[in-house]
């Protein structure tokens, strides 16, 4: 540590402002870390979350398509095929129209909640005479 003079001729440590801060940033980063990881862990839950809503979403237009050719067997296929092998589809028809409801676990922290999307399709009978 040295001495030197300011303006007003006091003298002024320099030196010793540095010394006390020695190993701050390791510190810094160190706490700062962890929260860096939950947040970056967190943005990757909810992607993967949005992307199976996607899929189920997607299963459900699909297997209603499917379905409403009269093909249920095959909506339940593409729905394990588009989904995934966790996801369920319930299949109901009414009136004309048929229903498929999937439903599966939300991947990620959040193992404990369940998603679900429902589409529906008119039945290939039900446009008999109808023109498009």
């Amino acid at each position: 540590m040295r001495l030197v003079g300011n303006a007003g001729g006091a003298p002024v440590q320099v030196g010793a402002a540095v010394a006390g801060q020695r190993g701050s940033a390791t510190v810094e980063v160190a706490v700062a870390l962890p929260v860096v990881v939950v947040v970056l862990t967190l943005m990757i839950a909810v992607v993967q979350v949005g992307v199976q809503r996607v899929g189920i979403e997607r299963a459900a237009a699909v297997a209603a398509r499917q379905a409403a050719l009269g093909d249920k067997d095959g909506a339940a296929q593409l729905v394990a095929r588009i989904a995934g092998d966790e996801a369920r589809a319930s299949i109901s028809e009414s009136n004309g129209w048929v229903s498929v409801e999937v439903s599966r676990s939300v991947p990620g922290p959040w193992r404990g909640l369940a998603m679900s999307a429902r589409q529906s399709a008119p039945t290939e009978a039900h446009l008999v005479g109808v023109s498009l």
